[in-house]
């Protein structure tokens, strides 16, 4: 048993429900007076906490900064390769499927420009033979 108990057990039960009482006093006001100090302490401890908040933002801040430039230039470099590789299949899709090249359109627009004028009067460029595209088609009838 400790003193405290030994001490209880030895006085008259009116004693003990009067240090039972002055016990619980005591309790009730330690905990009014750390509520008192909470309040008190509240405001400056809510400060501290919004100010290492915005420490941690910033913090938090600069690495995702930091990580979007990263993830940018990587992205940047991929979409260069991406359209070169693109851009290099359908060249040569397009010379596949006959498809002439600017280069090969050029030469060719030059060439024309350069070519004698067409005589008046003749319309496909030609002396009595039919213009295919724009001859009239035939009809069809019923029978």
């Amino acid at each position: 048993m400790t003193k405290r108990a030994r001490s209880l057990a030895s006085k008259p039960e009116g004693d003990i429900i009067a240090a039972i009482r002055d016990s619980a006093m005591q309790i009730w006001l330690a905990g009014l007076g750390a509520l008192s100090k909470a309040q008190e302490e509240r405001s400056k401890i809510f400060q501290t906490l919004v100010k290492e908040g915005e420490v941690v933002q910033k913090r938090t801040q600069k690495i995702a900064g930091d990580r979007i430039e990263q993830v940018r230039a990587a992205a940047g470099e991929s979409w260069a390769k991406f359209e070169h590789a693109y851009g290099a299949q359908m060249t040569r899709v397009l010379h596949t499927w006959g498809v002439p090249t600017k280069k090969e359109f050029d030469a060719l627009s030059r060439r024309v420009e350069s070519s004698p004028p067409r005589q008046k009067g003749h319309r496909n460029g030609s002396r009595g033979r039919a213009n295919f595209w724009f001859a009239p088609r035939a009809r069809a009838t019923r029978l």
